[in-house]
């Protein structure tokens, strides 16, 4: 992501002070150490489809992951608008509906 790229991109997200163990394709095939407890995903565009099959995938095939965090381009309007194929302006409950759509455990 662009925002990846302009903010130190992928050496800074694997300095020390970070804490990141391992950067890992998206994919369902992926399996961390069980000592691994928390998970973040960098996708571009909206969590829909095969994007979203493949995080439930993921965090369904290692149970002892404990937090996610999912980081996109895309604001709760455009993944609303991709998922019903419309917004009402005045619906903020169903906008802010993708944030609860990956509860995990």
């Amino acid at each position: 992501m662009e925002c990846l790229h302009w903010h130190g991109g992928l050496p800074r997200l694997l300095s020390e002070a970070s804490g990141i163990e391992a950067v890992l394709e998206l994919s369902s095939f992926e399996k961390t150490s069980p000592k691994v407890k928390n998970a973040a995903f960098v996708v571009n565009g909206p969590v829909l489809g095969l994007k979203a099959d493949v995080i439930r995938e993921i965090l369904s095939n290692n149970d002892h992951l404990e937090r996610c965090l999912i980081i996109t381009d895309a604001s709760p309007y455009i993944h609303c608008l991709a998922r019903e194929g419309t917004v009402s302006p005045d619906d903020e409950k169903t906008i802010f509906q993708v944030l609860l759509f990956f509860t995990h455990k």
